[in-house]
């Protein structure tokens, strides 16, 4: 069965853009996290308790600021990187 060229791409470039927003999404709260406890010179206490303090400070809501900027740049250049891979894949007529 043969696909072509624009429906094999437009899949890819589909399903990149989906993933990315999920791990942007898991991700973002790991990035918040070490960022605040590499911008504090010392927590108190565990690396546990330091993870309450911030959530305290920001509230649910605050820890996923920036969520919406950061989806745009991760999902535009990883779709970007795969719009490219299945092109020139799809040009010297490789097939998976």
């Amino acid at each position: 069965m043969s696909y072509c060229v624009q429906c094999v791409v437009c899949i890819a470039v589909l399903s990149v853009a989906v993933l990315s927003v999920c791990m942007c999404c898991c991700v973002s709260f790991a990035h918040l996290i070490a960022a605040f406890c590499c911008a504090q010179e010392k927590t108190a206490g565990s690396t546990g308790q330091a993870i309450v303090n911030i959530m305290k400070k920001l509230g649910f809501r605050g820890v996923f600021t920036g969520i919406g900027p950061r989806t745009v740049m991760v999902t535009s250049i990883i779709a970007g990187q795969f719009f490219i891979y299945d092109s020139v894949k799809m040009l010297l007529g490789v097939h998976a």
